[in-house]
This record gives structure tokens, C-alpha cells and sequence, in this order.
């Protein structure tokens, strides 16, 4: 058997479409959820400045002459290196202290990030604050304090040659040419301390922002929505391999194990969706017809995995659909526990039925009841006994009445109790021509289906069919544009054409909206695989 657990694509997409309501509420609510946490947030501003590193001043000498040395660095090298002077904790200290800042050291230096502009020798200073002027100050203060601890180290290579040239002066008698020639390089080496920059300066002050950089409720709920729509999207097959639901009709003909061959709409009163349910009942009569073009499908049993699955209405409507399409029906109450065939047709109930046939007190044609549908008599359930399944499946009547009751009609249906309810149903389906289980998936639960279809299995009865019913149609509006449109009286048979009798092929019906549900397909003239 096909492992239900796993989902191909089309599967996957008909179960998002039957949780579409779950997808779209999660969805709905992330970003609902992301929109009202942005709008508690504080307002947050980012203001930039541009500091510009040009090319490295080198250390001067004593020896003016005296050649530099040969030690260029990599501009990746240089480029790190600056980054790295920027993010210091000294840099952030000294701007707390400048700015009288009740922020600590790491919470200014969280509020800033310093990136490289691509091959430039430009790195960005971005702040952050609680006001446009907050963030600009603190961007400012920043880039000023990386230039001038940069300009501070440059004058400080130069503060120390001065220093060397000192040592060597307090060796030299003054006013000696070599002693001159120091001072005359002391005075020089002064000048050009005074004119270090560090090779850094401020290429571009910060600009108060006229909007605020954060929160954007708009944008933060559009993620927030996207998010919880993958989210959702990822958690339904999740949800699917876990649970015990029936998620879509395809699945119950992989558990049962036998095709669909009626889907029944709810039950309305009037309208167009009343003719819409009585019609889906010629589908099923149509679909067993020319799936058993031989006729060998006489005596069939209908079942349900539940109490409550519609089987009762599904065998009342069924009969009705075979005795006018010319046939003459018995329906034989076998749901002991609970008979509900005689209500539906309107019989009376009766002290004898189906077990007082069963323990041969009486013939079962004897016991036929007449309805008021013409071609359809009843052979009600008779007095309820205290354990059905022994009474079913422990004597010989069972089989007896069945072959009496073949013989006195062209089809024989028997509305047996739940599979997983009474043990006779097993036996009932094991002794029958063929068995249609009735489904209700909204109802229904996965392992449930499974076991009841096992143990028919196991019983070797012939499962012909699933009737889906209470089922949704997604083209509702195609089938209520259809029959509401039809303004004519009730139908009667066209003079010469009479309605087709048990031997005849049922008429072929082509729906105009090109509907690909199975009842549709189900009368091409062809036998279902």
C-alpha cells in the first residue's frame, strides 16, 4: 500500500489548498504580530560621516638625507588596520566623555559601525540615536576622535626623533658646526609635527536624517508576513505526517484501496444545490452500472468506517436511483443496532424483519415491506437482538435470505452497521457481490479508514467503490450557474424516449462546465480501472 505519509507535489498542493485558511491566518498574524512590535519599538535615527585615509606619512629621520626604509604596506593591511584604530574601546571612551554620555563604552560602540567603501581609502562612521541630532553628534564625535587619536600617533613618531636629536645635542659642545646643524634639524622636525595630520581626516560631516531609520512597521509586517507564509508552508506537511486527518480526497482511495465513484454534496432543501445532491446519486447508480457492464454486481452492501457517515441515506437514495433508471430494489435493514431505513421511507416499524427471517421463524420475501417509491421494498431489521454479529455470523440464515431476496429483484442492497463497530459487517461484505464504503473525511480520521478497510480485506470482500459524501465541490458557482439557469418545468420524459430498464447501457452525460471531478468522468463509456 501506498505510504500515506509522504506527499508529492500535487498532493502538497491540494493540502495547502484545503489548510489555505491555516496558511493565511499564520501568515496574517506574523505580520500583524511584526507590525505591532515595530510600532512599541523606540524611534531610531542613523546619521553617517566619511573619514578619508590618504597614504602614509613616514617616519622621519635625523638625517634628513638618510633614505627611508623600504617597508610599504598593503593597502588590505592598511585598510584593516584603520578599521581596527576606529573600533577601539579608547575611541569610545574618549566620545562618552566628550559627549557627557550616559551610555557605557559597549553601548556606544553598539550604536556604531564603521564599513570600507568599496576600493577607496574611505571608511563610513554610522550612528545610531534616539534623536536625528543625537546620531549626527555621535557620528561626529567619532570620526573627530579617530582623526585625532591618528594625528596624535603621527606627531608622536615625530616627538620622538626630536627626542634622539636631544640625547644627541647634551653630547656636543653648543655652538659647534654639528651642534648647529641639529638645531637647525630640531627647528625643521618642530615645524613638521605641528603639520601631522595622521593621514586621516574628516571627508564628510554628519546630516541630521529627516526620517528615522527604525522601526519601519510597514516593511518590518511585509517580512514578518512573507515569513510566517514559509513558515506555515513548511509547517502543514509537518502537521500532515503527524496527524490523523484525512487532508484530501485523494488519499481515501489509497487507503481503501478502490476508486471513488460518487462524490455526495450536502443535503439542501431546495434550490439548485438540492438538484445537485439528488444528481450525484444517478452518478453513483451510472458508475456502478458501467463499471459491472455484466450485471454480476446484484447484491451489494454498503458500510462506513463511523456511525454517522450518511450510509443509510446513501442506500434509501441509491435504491431510489436504480428503480428509476427501471430496476426493481430490496433494501434489507442490517444495521441491528440501529436501524434507520424504515424512517427514511416513511415504514412503519414492524415486529418482524431481517432476524426473525435470520433464526427461520419466517421467509424473508414474506417480511418484504412496500415504500412509496415505486420498484423499492424494504425487508426491515425485525426485533432487535442482544449480540447482532452472532446472529449474523454464526448461523447459515444470513446466507440464505440473501439468496433468497437475489432472485426477487435485480439488485439487493443491504445497509450493514459500521465496519469498526459490528463484527456482521465483515461477514455481510465477505457473502455479497461487492461493498461500497461511504466516507465522511471531515469526520473520518486516517488510521480509522485504514483499519476499517483492513478488516475488509481480511474478511476477502470485494470493496467496488467509495462514496465521498457531505463533499465539498470547488466549482460550486459552475454547477449553481448551470442549474439555477435552467427556467423550465419539471422533467418529463420526451414522447419515444422512455427510461432505460435493468439490461439496457445507462445514457451517456457530458457535463458542459468540463468538470474533472471523478462523477463526471465516471460515465464516459468505459469500465473504471
Amino acid at each position: 500500500m501506498k505510504d500515506h505519509s509522504q506527499l508529492d507535489l500535487a498532493g502538497y498542493g491540494a493540502l495547502i489548498r484545503r489548510r489555505l485558511k491555516l496558511v493565511v491566518a499564520i501568515a496574517i498574524g506574523a505580520a500583524a504580530l511584526a507590525f505591532g512590535v515595530s510600532l512599541l519599538q523606540d524611534d531610531t535615527y542613523e546619521a553617517t560621516s566619511d573619514l578619508l585615509f590618504t597614504q602614509d606619512e613616514p617616519t622621519p629621520r635625523v638625517d634628513p638625507q638618510e633614505a627611508p626604509p623600504d617597508a610599504a604596506e598593503s593597502p588590505e593591511r592598511v585598510a584593516a588596520t584603520n578599521l581596527a584604530l576606529a573600533s577601539l574601546d579608547r575611541v569610545a571612551t574618549n566620545v562618552r566623555r566628550k559627549l557627557r554620555s550616559p551610555l557605557t563604552v559597549e553601548e556606544l560602540r553598539n550604536r556604531v559601525t564603521l564599513e570600507p567603501q568599496g576600493q577607496a581609502d574611505i571608511v563610513r562612521i554610522t550612528a545610531e540615536g534616539a534623536t536625528p541630532r543625537e546620531a549626527a553628534r555621535l557620528a561626529d564625535a567619532v570620526a573627530a576622535e579617530v582623526a585625532a587619536i591618528q594625528r596624535e600617533n603621527s606627531q608622536r613618531k615625530v616627538q620622538r626623533v626630536i627626542d634622539a636629536i636631544d640625547t644627541q645635542l647634551a653630547g656636543l659642545v653648543p655652538g659647534s658646526p654639528a651642534a648647529n646643524q641639529l638645531e637647525r634639524r630640531k627647528q625643521q622636525l618642530e615645524v613638521e609635527k605641528g603639520l601631522r595630520t595622521g593621514d586621516v581626516e574628516v571627508a564628510q560631516e554628519a546630516i541630521p536624517p529627516l526620517e528615522r531609520s527604525s522601526p519601519k512597521p510597514l516593511r518590518n509586517g511585509l517580512i514578518g508576513g512573507a515569513l510566517g507564509l514559509i513558515l506555515a508552508m513548511l509547517a502543514v506537511p509537518v502537521l500532515y505526517r503527524f496527524s490523523r486527518r484525512i487532508e484530501t480526497e485523494d488519499e481515501v482511495p489509497d487507503i481503501v484501496g478502490a476508486p471513488v465513484i460518487a462524490r455526495v454534496p450536502v443535503e439542501r432543501t431546495s434550490g439548485w444545490e438540492r438538484e445537485l445532491f439528488v444528481e450525484a446519486f444517478q452518478f453513483l447508480r451510472a458508475n456502478l452500472q458501467l463499471r459491472d457492464p455484466k450485471r454480476q454486481w446484484r447484491v451489494l452492501a454498503v458500510t462506513s468506517p463511523l456511525p454517522g457517515n450518511g450510509k443509510s441515506t446513501v442506500v434509501a437514495r441509491l435504491a431510489k436511483a436504480l428503480a428509476q433508471s427501471g430496476s426493481e430494489v430490496i433494501m434489507v435493514d442490517c444495521d441491528l443496532r440501529r436501524p434507520n431505513l424504515h424512517k427514511l421511507f416513511g415504514v412503519a416499524p414492524h415486529r418482524e424483519g431481517l432476524t426473525t427471517a435470520l433464526i427461520g421463524l419466517r421467509d424473508p420475501l414474506e417480511l418484504l415491506q412496500a415504500t412509496d417509491h415505486p420498484g423499492v421494498r424494504l425487508l426491515p431489521a425485525g426485533p432487535l437482538m442482544p449480540i447482532p454479529s452472532s446472529l449474523v455470523a454464526g448461523t447459515q440464515g444470513m446466507d440464505d435470505v440473501i439468496e433468497s431476496l437475489r432472485g426477487a429483484a435485480d439488485y439487493v442492497i443491504i445497509d450493514t452497521s459500521p465496519i469498526t463497530v459490528g463484527a456482521e459487517a465483515s461477514s455481510i461484505a465477505a457473502a455479497v457481490d461487492g461493498t461500497i464504503m461511504v466516507v465522511d473525511i471531515d469526520t473520518v480520521r486516517r488510521d480509522v479508514l485504514a483499519a476499517a478497510s483492513e478488516q475488509l480485506r481480511h474478511a476477502r470482500a470485494s470493496i467496488i467503490g467509495v462514496v465521498l459524501n457531505r463533499a465539498v465541490l470547488h466549482k460550486g458557482m459552475v454547477y449553481r450557474g448551470y442549474y439555477a439557469a435552467a427556467d423550465h418545468p419539471q422533467f418529463a420524459p420526451e414522447p419515444g424516449h422512455a427510461e432505460p430498464g435493468p439490461g439496457s447501457e445507462p445514457p451517456q452525460r457530458i457535463a458542459e462546465n468540463g468538470d474533472p471531478q471523478a462523477q463526471h468522468r465516471s460515465v464516459q463509456r468505459r469500465p473504471w480501472a
